[in-house]
């Protein structure tokens, strides 16, 4: 092939928009070189060019508005994850305030702070359906699990409370939501 030849096929297929793969499979495979390439079907204008333009707007706000959407179920995926890091179930729409940690000299306490738009009754009914009652306290309004349910020194704890209730999560950074109602803290015994 001459090297005019492979400059025009350079040039036709780079306005329509493949130009550098293309270029690259005309200058290094013998067989597409060999090969008549017709490009001009792929030049769009006018009302197609619209068109396509219509559907690539359209596809673009729908992949937006869906990986905006996964973030925020994400946010559940992560709650999940750090509830069961201490052998609780998640309950859906909560927030995440903080994680924090009480250090002593033989171990140290790891605990999450959430908050939940439900009624302190409302958890508590939820996760008595998921727990059962082995282990649990009520406390007001809300009550605590202990895990293992029999032990003395319980390894992990979630205490569910109302939102004015003085608790540890007063001093996480993120503050609640306007329209939490509870908070729900999770913690863990962690020897070193």
């Amino acid at each position: 092939m001459k090297r005019k030849e492979i400059f025009f096929r350079h040039t036709l297929i780079k306005s329509s928009g493949w130009g550098c793969f293309f270029f690259f499979l005309s200058s290094s495979c013998p067989w597409f070189a060999a090969a008549e390439l017709n490009v001009r079907p792929f030049i769009l204008k006018g009302e197609k060019m619209k068109f396509l333009t219509l559907v690539l707007s359209i596809s673009f706000i729908v992949l937006i508005g869906n990986c905006s959407q996964q973030m925020a179920s994400g946010n559940s995926n992560v709650n999940d994850s750090i509830f069961q890091s201490y052998g609780f179930p998640a309950h859906p729409n909560l927030t995440h305030l903080c994680t924090e940690y009480v250090y002593g000299l033989d171990n140290h306490i790891t605990w999450d702070a959430f908050v939940s738009p439900a009624k302190p009754s409302e958890l508590v009914d939820y996760y008595r359906r998921k727990l059962g009652d082995a282990g649990f306290t009520r406390e007001g309004e809300g009550g605590s699990w202990r895990r293992p349910a029999d032990a003395t020194q319980p390894q992990a704890v979630m205490n569910i409370m109302a939102i004015g209730t003085d608790n540890p999560s007063r001093n996480c950074k993120k503050k609640p939501p306007s329209d939490s109602r509870a908070i729900i803290i999770i913690s863990r015994m962690n020897k070193r």
